[in-house]
């Protein structure tokens, strides 16, 4: 398994959504972070969006904890 850390801001507010897929049920949350950059050469500022899905465990956690927007992770 591949693991990736982004810190970042989140752009928009969390929504915990359910989804079934045969018999498969669970939650997910989709949301976008912002990343910020500092091109030294150029003397300006860039934001990379990421879109992000997570599902389940991950998904509530991220609901309870990211409420409201720019919040930091």
């Amino acid at each position: 398994m591949n693991k990736v850390s982004l810190i970042g801001n989140i752009v928009n507010d969390l929504e915990l959504k359910d989804y079934k897929n045969g018999d498969k049920e669970g939650k997910y949350v989709r949301f976008t972070l912002a990343i910020n950059e500092y091109n030294i050469k150029k003397n300006e500022r860039i934001a990379t969006f990421i879109e992000v899905v997570a599902f389940d465990k991950k998904a509530i956690i991220l609901t309870t904890k990211g409420t409201g927007e720019s919040k930091r992770f």
